[in-house]
C-alpha cells in the first residue's frame, strides 16, 4: 500500500548543486525515474508557514508512496546531505489524510490540487477498519459524511461537489 509523506526542507541551491554532485548517474537517474517525473510526489515552495508561488529556499513536497520508495528517497537524501547547511524534516500523514483531519490551511494556493489527490488517495485505500480506528480514537462524533457514506457502502462526494 503506498502511503501519503509530507517532506519539508530548506536548501540554498548551492548545497543542493553539491549533493546531486555526490550522486552517482545510476543514483540520478533512479531519481529522475522514481521521484521527479512521479505524479505521485508534488512539489510546492513554501515560506515556513504556507505553499507559495514566489521562489525561495523552502520546499514541501506531497508524497504517495510505497514505504520502500519513500525509505529510497530518504536514504539518497540523508546520504547526501548529511553535511550540508540546511534541513529536511518528513511526516507520514496517511492517517490524518484518510480520517479526513489533515490541515489543508498550509497549501494556500495549492490546495484544490492537494484536495484532488488526498480524494484520489481515499478512494483507493478508505476501509472500514480505517474508519473504525478514527471512531475508537476520536469518538462517533468526529464521522464525516464521507465515512457514513463509506460504512453504508454508497459513494463518497467530492469536496468539489458541495
Amino acid at each position: 500500500m503506498e502511503r501519503v509523506y509530507r517532506i519539508t526542507s530548506c536548501y540554498h541551491p548551492f548545497d543542493l548543486e553539491i549533493a546531486v554532485r555526490r550522486l552517482t548517474k545510476k543514483q540520478i537517474k533512479l531519481l529522475e525515474d522514481k521521484f521527479l517525473n512521479h505524479e505521485g510526489l508534488t512539489h510546492f515552495f513554501f515560506d515556513g508557514k504556507k505553499c507559495t508561488q514566489i521562489y525561495n529556499d523552502a520546499k514541501l513536497a506531497l508524497g504517495i508512496l510505497t514505504v520502500e520508495d519513500f525509505e529510497m528517497l530518504k536514504e539518497l537524501d540523508e546520504k547526501t546531505s548529511y553535511d550540508l547547511d540546511g534541513w529536511t524534516k518528513y511526516e507520514d500523514i496517511t492517517k490524518e489524510v484518510l480520517w479526513g483531519i489533515h490541515d489543508l490551511k498550509i497549501y494556500d494556493y495549492a490546495k484544490d490540487i492537494v484536495i484532488y489527490k488526498f480524494e484520489d488517495y481515499v478512494r483507493k485505500y478508505q476501509t472500514k477498519d480505517n474508519i473504525l480506528d478514527k471512531i475508537i480514537e476520536l469518538g462517533p462524533d468526529s464521522l464525516s459524511e464521507n465515512d457514513k457514506l463509506f460504512l453504508a457502502d454508497k459513494r463518497m462526494k467530492s469536496y468539489f461537489e458541495k
